[in-house]
């Protein structure tokens, strides 16, 4: 056992010093406080700037009223112009003076049609037609004293949304905010993506490390002191410790930020607000990581050079991402059967459960069975990819085939 933490503290030291670890463990705290500082120091103003960026452009919108509810236009809509018909409506498009014009038609009530005259038909000008200004400037003018003011402002805009999340503790006492809303559901799936660069950044130096030192033929003089299986079982502790190492450092950082900016400037990040997502982040991390070195610490030893170690890894690297092809379905209903099914996969259950877990609430059974199936999964893993190693380090030249990679796990 003393040669197991041997081979743990040699990689790990050696790796911990590597000016690319160093880089992306720092990058994570800078972009996040880069991040607090834009939001509450010119959040707005670049908020602004995007939006009209998305828009297409800041000129007025045309209007031809053919249906006779938008003459004249209400004074609060002075960014909307009039125009006696499509022919005037076009050559002031024509002369750069509006972005698009919106024509209604007699029979606009029945129809509910409206032809858009624009030369500039890319989404960002069509979603400016299509947001809740234009909405609102069209029943304002439709219902104009039809309705008293309450009422209309209650049709033009049905609801605000004031989430209060019952079974959980109530961080500010209070209702979440449209921006907590937002953030609630955008950093569950950058911080996945964290994690998932944590563990192949980690694991795929373990797969670098193996097929280096096979292709230089190091491994054996270590085979002469070592068994496979202890060479394999150091490599993973150090890299995972490595790996935990990186991600511990990403949390505490995040906490600290997000504590100070709620201090200053009472702004909190809503998914690191709640503890159990720390210990679930670590509990994740470690089950995903050891699952993947072991596959990754099996490609290096059956490719027969790094680049073709690379390409079998892909595959497991494939695997981990599908995750993020159902990235919809997970963010719209963290509890889909098919959501749930990917869950309990060892391939695809870390990602897919850290994604979920700041989502919303998710069911105890779904969490104690995913952690289970890897916890059952790994130590097979382990027994079987051990075999393979031990075959594929002695093998060179030629890859094996599926055949004997079979025939080595059936070995005693």
């Amino acid at each position: 056992m003393s040669k197991v933490w041997v081979i743990a503290k040699t990689e790990y030291v050696t790796n911990i010093r590597r000016t690319g670890f160093i880089i992306m463990t720092l990058l994570i705290p800078f972009l996040v406080l880069l991040f607090l500082l834009i939001k509450n120091l010119g959040g707005a103003a670049i908020g602004n700037y995007f939006e009209s960026q998305f828009s297409g452009s800041d000129k007025p919108i045309g209007v031809v009223d053919g249906f006779g509810a938008f003459s004249p236009i209400l004074p609060e809509y002075a960014d909307y112009v009039l125009y006696p018909d499509e022919e005037t409506a076009i050559k002031e498009i024509e002369a750069g003076k509006v972005a698009s014009v919106m024509s209604f038609p007699a029979d606009y009530l029945q129809s509910g049609r409206v032809r858009i005259l624009a030369s500039d038909t890319t989404m960002g000008a069509m979603t400016r037609l299509d947001s809740d200004r234009t909405k609102a400037f069209i029943i304002a003018h439709v219902l104009h004293g039809k309705l008293d003011e309450a009422t209309l402002a209650r049709v033009q805009s049905p609801f605000i949304p004031e989430v209060i999340e019952v079974d959980l503790p109530d961080q500010d006492g209070g209702p979440s905010s449209e921006g907590q809303m937002v953030a609630r559901f955008m950093l569950p799936y950058i911080f996945s993506i964290f994690l998932v660069t944590a563990v192949f950044s980690s694991s795929g130096e373990l797969l670098q490390s193996v097929s280096e030192e096979k292709t230089n033929r190091v491994i054996e003089l270590i085979l002469s002191s070592v068994s496979p299986r202890t060479l394999l079982t150091g490599k993973i502790i150090g890299m995972g410790a490595l790996g935990l190492t990186q991600i511990l450092i990403w949390l505490v950082s995040i906490w600290l930020l997000s504590a100070g900016a709620k201090k200053f400037t009472g702004a909190v990040l809503p998914i690191i607000s709640r503890p159990e997502t720390y210990v679930l982040i670590i509990v994740y991390f470690l089950l995903g990581y050891i699952f993947y070195a072991v596959l990754m610490g099996v490609a290096g030893a059956i490719g027969t050079s790094h680049q073709e170690a690379n390409q079998i890894s892909a595959i497991f690297t494939m695997m981990a991402m599908t995750p993020y092809f159902l990235a919809g379905i997970i963010l719209q209903n963290p509890n889909a059967t098919i959501v749930r099914v990917v869950s309990f996969i060892p391939f695809t259950s870390a990602t897919t459960m850290l994604m979920r877990v700041g989502l919303g609430k998710v069911p105890v059974v779904d969490v104690i069975v995913s952690i289970l199936i890897l916890v059952i999964s790994i130590p097979l893993l382990l027994w079987a990819g051990a075999k393979v190693f031990r075959m594929g380090l002695l093998v060179y030249g030629k890859r094996p085939s599926m055949a004997v990679i079979w025939k080595a796990i059936k070995s005693s």
